[in-house]
């Protein structure tokens, strides 16, 4: 029983000792306060009762001297997080975050879930949140063929993949952040487009790290902030943060989601769009693709 590192272990450990204590205390003051030179019996409970409440005393004594005297227990280097888990651990997190980065290649489930949930909670709250997605660089052909590649043994739900689809993919993120943010003041976003690339994504609060693999049914390992590995990560994120350029997605208007209904004046909102990040322009064709992708499922839960 280790009382130093259990919070619910102290909280059982010191109620149940307090009530038998508390009874002990009315059973000594209340059937045997009568004991009397001739009853032996009451004598002898007296007595034992007395030495019971001595014994829970010092219980209570050595039990709260350990918790404040003996060192704790150095916090587990990580919890594993299983596959089935991770939606809604993320979604717990959600609840009251005030800071979030994340690094992931195309941001599509980031974008998809995670925003939505912390645009969401911040506006239930009236709280303000800053939000940092690394992500890739769209203008970088040879990035996003790494990519493709490294997801080509993946089934996925729209077909092979490519640097084209990849493309569009990170694309469709910064378009998916723009709408989701876009009557949320109090929410900012910004994406890192990277000129490197990676296989583990990462999700990082103020309270813990989360790593997740590119792979449908695998789990993750989350560090929280007492593990001796969870700055690392928090200073990995923010020097390779400084590599990106940063872009901040920002849209005044909104444009249907049905890529059959998207008119002239929707075309000439998505170019302004995506010059304003100074990104290459993407085709009338690949705009249309990008609004289909919008509420498309994403292959990665």
């Amino acid at each position: 029983m280790n009382l130093s590192r259990s919070a619910f272990i102290r909280r059982w450990y010191f109620l149940s000792l307090g009530l038998a204590g508390a009874v002990l205390i009315l059973l000594r003051f209340t059937t045997l306060r009568t004991t009397t030179a001739d009853s032996t019996v009451l004598q002898s409970l007296s007595g034992i009762t007395d030495n019971l409440i001595a014994a829970v005393l010092t219980s209570i004594i050595v039990g709260a001297a350990y918790i404040y005297l003996f060192p704790q227990d150095a916090a587990p280097a990580y919890e594993t997080v299983s596959s089935r888990d991770i939606a809604r651990v993320i979604a717990d997190l959600c609840d009251n975050a005030r800071e979030w980065s994340v690094r992931s290649r195309g941001a599509n489930y980031f974008t998809s879930v995670t925003l939505p949930a912390l645009v969401a909670s911040a506006l239930e709250r009236g709280a303000s949140i800053r939000m940092r997605v690394q992500c890739l660089d769209p203008d970088q052909p040879q990035l996003l063929a790494a990519y493709a590649e490294s997801m080509s043994d993946i089934r996925s739900r729209v077909g092979t993949w490519s640097a084209a689809r990849a493309r569009l993919e990170v694309c469709a993120s910064m378009l998916r952040a723009a709408l989701h943010t876009k009557d949320a003041p109090r929410v900012t976003v910004e994406f890192g487009l990277s000129p490197s690339i990676w296989v583990m994504s990462l999700d990082l609060t103020d309270q813990v790290a989360l790593v997740t693999g590119q792979n449908k049914g695998e789990d993750a390992l989350l560090f929280r902030r007492e593990s001796q590995f969870f700055k690392p990560y928090l200073d990995d994120f923010d020097i390779s943060w400084k590599a990106c350029r940063v872009v901040r997605p920002r849209l005044s208007k909104a444009i249907p989601t049905d890529p059959r209904k998207l008119a002239e004046q929707h075309f000439v909102i998505l170019e302004e769009f995506y010059d304003s990040l100074e990104i290459c322009r993407p085709s009338r064709e690949e705009l249309r693709e990008i609004v289909r992708t919008l509420n498309r499922e994403h292959d990665y839960a």
